[in-house]
Protein backbone atom coordinates (compact mmCIF):
# COMPACT_ATOMS: atom_id res chain seq x y z
CA UNK A 1 0.00 0.00 0.00
CA UNK A 2 2.95 2.20 1.22
CA UNK A 3 4.48 1.67 -2.56
CA UNK A 4 1.13 2.63 -4.22
CA UNK A 5 1.05 5.85 -2.41
CA UNK A 6 4.68 6.61 -2.92
CA UNK A 7 4.00 6.06 -6.62
CA UNK A 8 1.07 8.28 -7.29
CA UNK A 9 2.28 11.13 -4.96
CA UNK A 10 5.30 11.06 -7.42
CA UNK A 11 3.62 10.87 -10.04
CA UNK A 12 0.95 14.24 -9.05
CA UNK A 13 4.19 15.96 -8.14
CA UNK A 14 6.35 15.70 -11.69
CA UNK A 15 2.88 15.81 -13.60
CA UNK A 16 3.33 18.27 -16.23
CA UNK A 17 7.10 19.13 -16.43
CA UNK A 18 9.78 17.36 -18.39
CA UNK A 19 12.69 16.24 -16.66
CA UNK A 20 16.37 16.38 -18.58
CA UNK A 21 19.65 16.12 -18.31
CA UNK A 22 22.40 18.97 -18.55
CA UNK A 23 26.00 18.88 -19.09
CA UNK A 24 28.12 21.23 -17.05
CA UNK A 25 32.09 20.95 -16.97
CA UNK A 26 34.13 20.64 -13.57
CA UNK A 27 37.52 21.08 -12.58
CA UNK A 28 39.38 19.67 -9.86
CA UNK A 29 42.77 20.90 -8.93
CA UNK A 30 44.18 18.50 -7.43
CA UNK A 31 44.35 16.02 -9.98
CA UNK A 32 44.80 18.72 -13.01
CA UNK A 33 41.52 17.28 -14.65
CA UNK A 34 38.68 18.23 -16.56
CA UNK A 35 35.34 16.21 -16.19
CA UNK A 36 31.48 16.64 -17.40
CA UNK A 37 28.85 16.15 -14.49
CA UNK A 38 25.29 15.94 -15.52
CA UNK A 39 22.79 17.42 -13.27
CA UNK A 40 18.57 17.10 -13.36
CA UNK A 41 16.87 19.97 -14.83
CA UNK A 42 12.87 20.78 -15.08
CA UNK A 43 10.38 22.36 -17.03
CA UNK A 44 6.96 22.72 -17.47
CA UNK A 45 5.21 21.06 -20.61
CA UNK A 46 2.93 23.96 -21.43
CA UNK A 47 0.37 21.61 -23.17
CA UNK A 48 -2.69 23.76 -23.93
CA UNK A 49 -5.49 21.31 -23.68
CA UNK A 50 -8.72 24.02 -24.13
CA UNK A 51 -10.02 22.49 -27.69
CA UNK A 52 -8.95 18.95 -27.82
CA UNK A 53 -10.20 15.99 -25.67
CA UNK A 54 -9.74 16.12 -21.48
CA UNK A 55 -9.32 12.72 -21.28
CA UNK A 56 -6.28 12.78 -23.95
CA UNK A 57 -4.48 15.51 -22.05
CA UNK A 58 -4.63 14.14 -19.07
CA UNK A 59 -3.51 11.01 -20.12
CA UNK A 60 -0.09 13.21 -21.97
CA UNK A 61 0.30 15.06 -19.03
CA UNK A 62 0.19 12.24 -16.27
CA UNK A 63 2.85 9.60 -18.95
CA UNK A 64 5.06 12.68 -19.77
CA UNK A 65 6.16 13.64 -16.47
CA UNK A 66 7.03 10.02 -15.19
CA UNK A 67 8.51 8.91 -18.28
CA UNK A 68 10.93 11.77 -18.40
CA UNK A 69 11.89 11.23 -15.14
CA UNK A 70 12.77 7.76 -15.38
CA UNK A 71 14.40 8.10 -18.37
CA UNK A 72 16.28 11.43 -17.77
CA UNK A 73 17.29 9.78 -14.14
CA UNK A 74 18.64 6.66 -15.61
CA UNK A 75 21.16 9.02 -17.76
CA UNK A 76 21.93 11.14 -14.83
CA UNK A 77 23.17 7.86 -12.78
CA UNK A 78 24.86 6.04 -15.39
CA UNK A 79 26.56 9.28 -16.59
CA UNK A 80 27.83 10.12 -13.53
CA UNK A 81 29.09 6.98 -12.58
CA UNK A 82 30.81 6.75 -15.97
CA UNK A 83 32.28 9.98 -15.29
CA UNK A 84 33.37 9.27 -11.75
CA UNK A 85 35.20 6.52 -12.72
CA UNK A 86 37.22 7.90 -15.66
CA UNK A 87 37.78 11.08 -13.46
CA UNK A 88 39.25 8.75 -10.35
CA UNK A 89 41.39 6.56 -13.25
CA UNK A 90 42.54 9.47 -14.82
CA UNK A 91 43.51 10.64 -11.10
CA UNK A 92 45.01 7.87 -10.21
CA UNK A 93 47.21 8.31 -13.49
CA UNK A 94 48.01 11.90 -13.26
CA UNK A 95 51.69 12.28 -13.47
CA UNK A 96 52.37 15.09 -11.07
CA UNK A 97 50.30 13.10 -8.04
CA UNK A 98 53.17 11.85 -5.53
CA UNK A 99 52.53 8.23 -4.65
CA UNK A 100 51.38 7.65 -1.13
CA UNK A 101 53.91 6.13 1.21
CA UNK A 102 53.35 2.18 1.13
CA UNK A 103 52.58 0.62 5.08
CA UNK A 104 55.29 -1.82 6.26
Amino acid sequence: MLKIFAVLAASAVISGCVIYPTKSDDYDPDCQVNSMVLTLDSTELGLDCSGGDPRACLAIIGAVGPASAVVSGSIYVIGNTLHWLAHKGRCVLAPDKPEPPKKI
